[in-house]
């Protein structure tokens, strides 16, 4: 910060800030940085250095492109795909970098240069990036006709397959590729699904229609999580901002669907088992996840945080959902090992006060209350979550 303060604009500087923000959750200091203001601190440095243009004077056929370009344009596509996916996480937000001709360009040819092995899937995350935009932009209208809708997620299904088709031999390569594919799929029927079909009552299948993408959106949150049980647990160390904060949203997608989904005719969190479902991602995610080699390490890192905070949204989704157990209580869960423990085993007595008395009789608080922070709803939850402001 000091020294852009100071004037100093360098591709050093820029690619150094870029690798910060993308890993900066496996060593951050959560009360020191603001990634947003970072990612802005990039855009600017790009735009300085003119990153957009780069390689647009002629040159001769046998002048080689100089490995200093390809490093530019290696930064210019890393802050289109910093902004991209970041912002999709604050859609009141306008988006701070769009798609064009160059950045598409710019993949290419480094594609094409084989200077890195990874230099394959960069047209391939340019495609995923610039397909999230095109989603936003279909559905930027919060009410719709419904053959509008069904038209367009149509389209963007099949654009969506196609997308991975072409890309299924880099994808064996590259397992976090399919990460960012499913994430795609994940926004696509999200946002399809909040749409407000405004001819819903006067279109015979409309309302079947808006029953079929949530429950699609369901599957798609599954299939994400499913696929991310699949990667090695040395391999978790290495997955960058993007792919935690996806995983983040996905698994909280799947709480929000059992306890916050609208009233729809046909829909039944627990017909589909979504808490089921919930608990079983958690204990699968959290056994893979690393842990500390020092076990007098009191210092929570980023799958520390993972483990504590799904214990609390698992908590209060069973809380919610109201789940009876084997011997009808609710609070009460029966284990594999044919114990039966309560689900507040975990959970700090709360402090009873004269206030909380309902006809003077004390009333205890709900799993809610005693965790006020755990809104899933809210809009910046997924940085909480980040942070373990939770």
């Amino acid at each position: 910060m000091v020294r852009i303060m100071k004037g100093e604009k360098s591709l050093d500087l820029l690619q150094g800030l870029l690798v910060f923000i993308a890993w900066h959750h496996h060593y951050m200091d959560v009360q020191a940085v603001s990634i947003t203001m970072l990612l802005q601190l990039c855009l600017g440095i790009a735009h300085d250095l003119g990153l957009d243009s780069i390689g647009r004077t002629v040159r001769s056929p046998l002048q080689k492109e100089s490995p200093r370009d390809r490093e530019a344009k290696r930064a210019y596509l890393g802050c289109y795909y910093l902004s991209s996916n970041l912002g999709l996480m604050e859609p009141v937000k306008a988006r701070t970098m769009t798609h064009t001709s160059t950045l598409r360009n710019y993949a290419s040819e480094l594609a094409s240069s084989w200077e890195n092995t990874s230099d394959a899937v960069l047209p391939i995350l340019t495609d995923v990036c610039q397909y999230m935009e095109d989603v936003e932009e279909t559905f930027r209208n919060q009410s719709e006709q419904a053959v509008v809708v069904r038209t367009q997620v149509k389209r963007l299904s099949d654009k969506w397959e196609n997308i991975r088709l072409a890309s299924k031999l880099q994808a064996k390569d590259f397992t976090i590729l399919q990460w960012l594919q499913l994430a795609a799929r994940i926004h696509l029927y999200r946002t399809a699904a909040s749409i407000d079909l405004v001819d819903r009552d006067s279109t015979p299948w409309a309302s079947g229609f808006q029953l079929s993408l949530r429950v699609t959106l369901v599957r798609s949150v599954e299939q994400f999580l499913d696929n991310s049980t699949k990667l090695p647990t040395k391999h978790f160390d290495f997955v960058s901002l993007i792919d935690w904060l996806n995983l983040i949203n996905t698994i909280t997608s799947l709480s929000k669907l059992a306890i916050h989904a609208s009233p729809m005719p046909g829909w039944d969190a627990s017909e589909l088992q979504i808490a089921k479902s919930f608990d079983y991602y958690r204990e699968q995610l959290s056994s893979q996840m690393p842990r500390p080699r020092d076990a007098q390490d009191s210092q929570e890192d980023a799958f520390g945080r993972f483990r504590r905070i799904t214990s609390v949204m698992r908590l209060a989704l069973h809380d919610a959902m109201g789940r009876g157990s084997p011997n009808g209580n609710t609070f009460e869960l029966a284990t594999g090992s044919g114990r039966t423990v309560s689900l507040l085993h975990n959970l700090s007595l709360p402090k009873i006060n004269g206030s909380g008395t309902t006809n003077g009789v004390e009333k205890l608080p709900s799993l809610r209350d005693v965790t006020p922070s755990l809104d899933i709803t809210s809009t910046d939850f997924h940085w909480k979550f980040l942070m373990g402001a939770v």
